[in-house]
Order: structure tokens, then sequence, then C-alpha cells
């Protein structure tokens, strides 16, 4: 049986979801064989904006995660630009 987790966060700044995001991943590293990021944010093509104005690139996203999973964790970015 696969274990699961479902983590959520709510977050306003860019430099904080960032260290969140990174805290999570180091926590998770070791048990982690399959990984889904969800990030639903304002911004423009290749920044996510927080509310407070503070832009984080989607490649340091994809870079955080890239850099703490474990080789074996295959590593598949999709990134849509879908305007709602």
């Amino acid at each position: 049986m696969l274990d699961h987790e479902v983590t959520g966060l709510h977050w306003t700044n860019a430099q904080t979801f960032a260290q969140n995001l990174q805290s999570n991943l180091e926590r998770i590293k070791s048990t982690c064989c399959f990984l889904t990021v969800c990030v639903m944010a304002h911004g423009s093509p290749g920044v996510v904006r927080g509310d407070d104005g503070s832009i984080l690139e989607v490649n340091q996203i994809l870079q955080l995660v890239n850099d703490c999973l474990p080789f074996q964790v295959p590593a598949i970015p999709v990134v849509s630009q879908k305007q709602f």
C-alpha cells in the first residue's frame, strides 16, 4: 500500500513560499517516491507574484525541487500559462 500526504500552504510572500517549499521537500525527501507540486498564483510569464508584490521565478521553484529530491524521484516539469 502506498502512503500519501497532502500539504497545503497559503502564502502571500514569494520568498516565504520558497522557504516553506524547501523545508517541506527536506522533510519528505527520504521517503518520497512521487511528488506533485501545484502552485496557483498571479504573476507574469516565468514568475509568480505574492500578494505583497514579491516575485519568484518558476525556474527557481523547479530548481528547488530538483536540488532537494533524490535522483530516483522523477522530475517532469509541466508549466501552464493559462489565464482565467
